[in-house]
């Protein structure tokens, strides 16, 4: 029994719909989290409690998207059989794949890659730090020494491996 063929061009739009529809959700569930938790953004409560939570499961949400997104490619293809049939199939097999990519993406912590560590630390005398005084420091101090540390510096690491006074300090911001 073969299908009418308004039902399967109707149906293959539908797929095609889907396999956007499933690779969109993958890039979302990947990029909501980076978009709320970058660098130097304010986040609502709601928001960060959110975007934690998607972060968590992404790894398994992408995964399914992709397992979907190659079933759907590997259904679509040939299906396809009219028109520009090289570009729709090449079409449906980028968008599986950017889904694989996503989905191979989420396991990467992309906040280790956004916030590089400080090396080697270099400090100055108050005296000669170029500051305006209204820079905002966390200031340590172990028996006489003393140190500051920038925030809009930590704001950007956020952590730091320091000593002082044979102290070994872990500075966050």
């Amino acid at each position: 029994m073969t299908s009418h063929p308004l039902q399967s061009k109707s149906s293959s739009r539908a797929l095609w719909w889907l396999l956007l529809a499933v690779t969109f959700v993958a890039f979302a569930v990947l990029a909501f989290p980076i978009y709320v938790i970058r660098p130097f953004r304010s986040q609502g409560a709601e928001e960060l409690a959110a975007s934690l939570a998607i972060s968590r499961w992404s790894p398994l949400i992408t995964a399914i998207c992709a397992g979907i997104s190659i079933v759907l490619a590997m259904v679509l293809t040939p299906r396809i059989s009219s028109g520009r049939i090289w570009l729709k199939r090449s079409g449906a097999i980028l968008l599986a794949s950017f889904a694989i990519a996503i989905a191979l993406a989420s396991r990467v912590n992309i906040f280790e890659k956004m916030f590089h560590p400080i090396k080697a630390a270099q400090f100055l005398p108050a005296a000669q730090a170029n500051t305006d005084g209204k820079e905002m420091v966390l200031a340590v101090k172990v028996g006489a020494e003393q140190r500051a540390y920038p925030v809009v510096i930590m704001a950007y690491h956020h952590i730091l491996n320091d000593s002082l006074g044979g102290t070994p300090l872990v500075v966050t911001y």
